[in-house]
């Protein structure tokens, strides 16, 4: 499709939001087809220069290099916000003429394994941050438009409720918990309370699952500033 629309001779940028594989799974034949700069967070260019031997979706990309604070493009010029708590690496591209949010994942719950790279107060930080950019727009990374400012704001605040939740529940089971994984019993072990696509963390492998309530832990355990 790109070849037969002749994109392959207008992409010269590439922005890999995230270092997981469905983001980056394309990379070496956008990089065979159309040669562009493949640029990612610099936290993020390890695991997709190197990618884990578990992420079967994710092909080495040797080419890709950190990106800049901004990016220009033929129309525009896009910001580059840092906005972890998905995943680390994780960035959103701001338009702020027209207020155009390419959100990534930021308003979306990571999948299996991909939890343990999830940090629960970083991800609400991240949420407050977009929300102070008050986007018109919304573009999430699995397609998803929404072309309201309300709509769009909508959108992180139910991200940054169920998050809000999730902080609360592991504030709650630690106050009587004897283990982590006591903890993330009381969290998630009857997940009917939580919307459909956040019950992903309840069927997690146990160390992602773990990992993801450990960082409410330890904002919880976090000398008072």
């Amino acid at each position: 499709a790109l070849v037969e629309r002749g994109w392959d001779k207008t992409i010269r940028d590439v922005v890999n939001t995230q270092p997981h594989g469905a983001q980056t799974g394309n990379n070496a034949l956008l990089a065979e087809l159309c040669r562009p700069r493949i640029q990612a967070h610099y936290l993020a260019v390890p695991q997709i220069r190197f990618p884990d031997e578990a992420d079967r979706d994710c092909a080495p990309c040797p080419g890709v290099v950190p990106l800049g604070e901004r990016l220009s493009c033929a129309h525009c010029e896009l910001e580059v916000h840092c906005l972890p708590g998905h995943c680390p690496g994780h960035v959103c591209l701001f338009e702020p003429g027209q207020r155009w949010l390419f959100s990534s994942h930021l308003a979306l719950p990571p999948a299996g394994r991909e939890w343990s790279g999830a940090d629960g107060p970083l991800w609400l930080a991240s949420l407050d941050h977009a929300l102070a950019l008050r986007p018109g727009a919304l573009f999430d990374a699995d397609g998803g438009l929404v072309s309201l400012e309300s709509e769009a704001a909508a959108a992180l605040q139910r991200t940054r409720d169920v998050l809000l939740q999730l902080r609360g529940r592991v504030t709650e089971a630690a106050a009587g918990a004897r283990s982590l994984q006591d903890v993330a019993q009381r969290v998630c072990g009857d997940p009917g309370w939580l919307p459909d696509r956040w019950r992903s963390l309840a069927g997690a492998p146990e160390t992602a699952r773990l990992r993801f309530i450990q960082t409410f832990l330890r904002e919880l355990c976090a000398p008072a500033q």
